[in-house]
């Protein structure tokens, strides 16, 4: 048995001077990251200031023989998509600086495609992030870039096309990051050059912080994947929005964009990218923010009548005010997108005779452009409310009133001037529609394009001896136009869209009212 060696000196406690410098160098190592990450995350929010041109390198990876003429077509499109997106630009910052510069390099031979992330787990994501580092890495020092020089990098995997004469590609990024990749299968046809590099400023914008516009079926997203949201009508659309794949030409068709002249930024993605500010143009950001502010809504809006010119103190304006409303006219765009769940609460909230919906009022609706994005849905209801037919009018004591739908096309027309054959001339008149005649939303769509208001005019004019009437399509007010005492006055029932409010003011009216 060992005893305890009490002659034996005790040990020295380590030194803390020691334990410092580990902690000193650590901290700094820290630090060091720190400041590199704070760089070059101010770096990459610099481009988005759009203040200077951005470099952007695009390397060539063959996976398999590819012809030179089609890298060549690849080449000569580079210039046309510079210039068509520097035009975008233009449209909502006039004067900026061309917005891109893109150096095709020299294509490079690969072995195996770019990595893919197995999985949107943690472990997952490391190894792919680890997996595409490496991967650039080798692509770079191959074709001899220094990946300092440039704002962003797109590298795109050349394969022959599977089938013939058929160019395929599609692509993954880093959001708001420098990395892009594509991959696609590369046809000969130099008319399909334009499609991979389509595909390249798609990838390019999510870099920049923009977000796809379509949906898991790989449909545009409506309205968030349209270049023109507010085109009336909707469809045909002119241009493919560079974060969806396709050009919506109808409610249910979409086609390839057949070069860089039918794509464009549209106003979510111009906001995602820096292009527009936060409260200029689409204020959302993405879809979820645009769907959750519209879920919203209802909880928060404050419904109220607005009336003006009561006249109190006129002869017989007292007695006028002591008539009851009538009935609620509806302009349009009764629905947001035309879709059969949108239809259920408009007919849930106005129903059809005052005792069916929560207004208690009889209602005669028309269609606007909105009802008729997702198809004839929502026009064939209200046809079915009302007689069965698009157009309509009742009367109300002496006042003769016509429902002519969106807007009066030919069959309309041909309603209207059946319908006030049989009408009293001296009748009191309110035709109302959606469209305008005059105003803000008056040009750019099918009623404006054609002769349909001038023959509207010629038509009243003829029947009524010069009386007019006038549509007037505004989100923010409807307006009627009143000559006495003994007019109907429409008053506006908000939320957004819940149309007019009639008031039989006395039973001989003498002016024609507008929406």
């Amino acid at each position: 048995m060992s005893t305890p060696d009490h002659n034996a000196e005790p040990k020295k406690p380590r030194s803390r001077r020691f334990f410092y410098v580990r902690v000193g160098v650590l901290l700094a190592i820290l630090a060091g990251v720190l400041l590199w990450g704070w760089r070059d995350v101010r770096s990459r929010r610099a481009r988005n200031e759009w203040d200077h041109t951005l470099t952007v390198a695009i390397l060539l990876v063959r996976l398999e023989p590819i012809d030179d003429v089609a890298i060549a077509a690849l080449r000569k499109q580079l210039p046309a998509l510079e210039d068509r997106l520097s035009a975008e630009l233009a449209r909502y910052r006039p004067g900026a600086p061309h917005p891109f510069r893109f150096e095709l390099k020299d294509p490079v031979d690969g072995t195996a495609p770019p990595p893919a992330p197995a999985s949107d787990g943690p472990v997952d994501l490391a190894r792919y992030a680890y997996a595409l580092d490496s991967y650039v890495g080798d692509v770079d020092k191959r074709a001899g870039l220094d990946a300092s020089f440039y704002d962003v990098r797109i590298y795109v995997s050349l394969r022959k096309p599977r089938q013939a004469e058929v160019t395929l590609a599609e692509g993954r990024s880093q959001q708001g990051g420098r990395i892009g990749i594509v991959e696609v299968e590369l046809d000969t046809d130099a008319e399909g050059a334009h499609l991979p590099l389509v595909v390249v400023a798609h990838e390019l914008m999510h870099t920049l912080g923009a977000t796809d516009k379509y949906d898991a079926s790989g449909r545009t997203m409506v309205p968030l994947g349209l270049a023109e949201p507010e085109r009336v009508p909707v469809f045909p659309q002119r241009y493919a929005e560079i974060m969806a794949r396709n050009r919506p030409v109808s409610a249910t068709a979409e086609k390839v964009p057949e070069s860089f002249a039918q794509v464009a930024v549209g106003p979510v993605t111009a906001r995602e990218i820096g292009w527009t500010s936060a409260t200029s143009g689409t204020s959302a950001t993405s879809a979820t923010e645009v769907h959750a502010a519209r879920s919203r809504r209802p909880a928060t809006d404050v419904t109220f009548l607005a009336i003006s010119d009561t006249h109190f103190g006129f002869d017989g304006i007292e007695a006028a005010h002591d008539a009851p409303p009538r009935g609620l006219i509806v302009t349009g765009d009764l629905t947001e997108w035309g879709r059969v769940d949108e239809w259920k609460p408009f007919v849930d909230t106005y129903g059809l005779t005052g005792k069916d919906g929560k207004v208690g009022l009889p209602v005669f609706e028309v269609i606007g452009n909105h009802d008729r994005v997702s198809g004839p849905w929502v026009e064939q209801q209200v046809s079915a409310r009302h007689g069965g037919g698009r157009f309509y009018s009742w009367d109300w004591d002496a006042v003769h009133l016509v429902a002519l739908g969106e807007a009066p096309d030919e069959e309309g027309l041909k309603f209207l001037e059946s319908d006030l054959a049989r009408v009293d001339p001296d009748a009191p008149l309110v035709v109302h529609f959606h469209l305008a005649l005059a105003g803000p939303w008056s040009s750019g769509n099918w009623f404006a394009e054609g002769t349909f208001k001038e023959r509207l005019a010629k038509l009243l004019e003829r029947c009524f001896q010069a009386r007019r009437s006038e549509g007037r399509r505004s989100h923010v007010r409807r307006r009627a136009h009143h000559r006495g005492a003994d007019d109907r006055v429409v008053l506006r029932l908000g939320p957004r869209h819940m149309g007019g409010l009639l008031r039989q003011i006395a039973p001989a009216a003498q002016s024609t009212l507008t929406r």
